[in-house]
């Protein structure tokens, strides 16, 4: 009598012959409760399936791989809500799953996936399925896969995609949601911040902490909010938190909050950099406001022809400042006045507005010049690089005094409004110039061997 055996791997095979053989249109079926040849156990075993949980099973092959239709058979399910057992039936919605138990072919499981109501409650619930975790458009075999294939150290995130016919982002949310690396121990000098990273289930942001000394990576957390970092935080031992000297951040008020809490040995230093970036955006919202100034009464001008030659002179006005703001302005002021960039000795070259010879130097005058407002708001911004490059831990208490002073003074109110953030920060912006030792002897040592 002959053997009806076949391996499981003859059974992939045969499923990719029969994606090739049929011509297009065509699609090979079978009904389980009808169709009992010894192939159908293997197929079965396949898609994580017994002999009598499928209702109808059609494979076919579409333009994107090979597909293959499952309907299971109707069991009544618990609900979710009330614990009621149903079997009622609200309606089908087909699920397709991404199935990579064939890597030389895209494999897809259409699961034809019946929503239950409860007849008890009311409430409405998916059938649980053998294919996939809730909400997961891939399979588990798939996600199996994945994770034996990332235990690899010579493996990449992209040649692991290409091989299970998926996307790179989404093996690195397999490998996130799966995978918990430990943390290393906390620095003396700890450096938080947050990113932008793909959606997760709790956050769009994850957050990343970092040793200032060795630039290595501390940890990463999937989200930034305060409930989630105290629940982490409160996990690790007083005495290694105790150890912290400064936690770096933006002006954040959890992060600051989140200092004070668990580092209870630690100042607080707020990061230079966003302050200014802070800084730069106070400054290009002043330049859009003159320059929506311009664009409003250049549009309402007279026609030209109709100008006497005090309001031609005055429309040209707006004309040129509209062009100096929209188009140099927008990103020359992110430059500093000493930038290379700005050397007068450049060589100059025609403008058209203007019909003469400028060059950047040039270009860069003409824009302090189109309004008081913004030539003021400039003027501050320099003074805040002055005051972080110039300051020490000593001088810096009554140098930030003066600052403040300043912006608060100013006629410019985005200028006033930032002066409110210089103080609501002033502390954390001091601790910023806590020297680091360890720091300044390398880099004098430094200094000593290149001369």
């Amino acid at each position: 009598m002959k053997d009806n055996h076949i391996s499981p791997i003859e059974a992939v095979e045969s499923i990719s012959r029969i994606s090739d053989q049929p011509p297009s249109g065509e699609n090979i079926s079978f009904d389980t409760a009808t169709t009992p040849f010894s192939v159908d156990s293997f197929v079965l075993k396949l898609f994580n399936l017994h002999d009598d949980q499928a209702e109808r099973i059609n494979v076919y092959s579409g333009t994107d791989g090979l597909h293959v239709y499952i309907r299971l058979k109707p069991v009544p399910c618990r609900c979710s809500a009330c614990g009621n057992m149903t079997d009622k039936v609200k309606g089908y919605k087909t699920r397709k799953i991404t199935h990579s138990v064939i890597t030389n072919t895209p494999c897809f499981i259409d699961y034809d996936q019946r929503r239950m109501r409860c007849t008890e409650c009311g409430k409405t619930f998916v059938e649980p399925n053998p294919f996939a975790f809730p909400g997961e458009k891939v399979s588990a075999v798939t996600v199996y896969n994945v994770l034996q294939d990332c235990s690899r150290p010579h493996e990449t995130f992209k040649a692991i995609a290409e091989r299970y016919h998926i996307s790179p982002s989404t093996v690195l949310r397999i490998f996130d949601s799966h995978v918990n690396i430990p943390r290393r121990k906390l620095p003396r000098y700890l450096v938080v911040d947050e990113t932008y990273a793909f959606h997760t289930a709790i956050s769009d942001y994850v957050f990343v902490m970092m040793d200032y000394e060795t630039m290595d990576i501390i940890d990463v957390l999937p989200s930034r909010k305060k409930a989630d970092l105290d629940a982490y935080f409160q996990k690790i031992p007083l005495k290694e938190r105790e150890e912290v000297q400064i936690v770096s951040s933006d002006m954040w008020n959890t992060y600051r909050d989140m200092t004070h809490r668990w580092f209870p040995k630690a100042v607080h230093s707020c990061d230079s950099f966003h302050l200014k970036m802070e800084l730069s955006r106070c400054v290009q919202k002043v330049r859009i406001r003159i320059m929506n100034h311009h664009r409003i009464l250049k549009k309402e001008a007279k026609p030209v022809r109709e100008m006497t030659p005090d309001e031609l002179m005055e429309f040209n006005n707006h004309v040129k400042s509209y062009y100096l703001l929209k188009k140099f302005a927008q990103w020359m002021l992110y430059k500093r006045p000493s930038d290379e960039l700005f050397d007068p000795n450049r060589k100059k070259k025609y403008n058209r507005v203007f019909r003469e010879y400028l060059n950047y130097h040039d270009i860069y005058c003409k824009i302090l010049e189109t309004d008081n407002e913004l030539s003021e708001a400039v003027a501050l911004q320099e003074q805040l690089y002055h005051f972080f490059r110039k300051s020490t831990i000593k001088t810096a208490p009554t140098a930030l005094k003066e600052l403040i002073y300043n912006f608060s003074t100013s006629a410019v109110k985005e200028m006033c409004s930032f002066s409110a953030t210089l103080c609501q920060w002033r502390t954390s912006i001091i601790n910023s110039f806590t020297p680091i030792y360890h720091f300044l002897i390398y880099y004098w040592l430094i200094n000593i061997y290149n001369r």
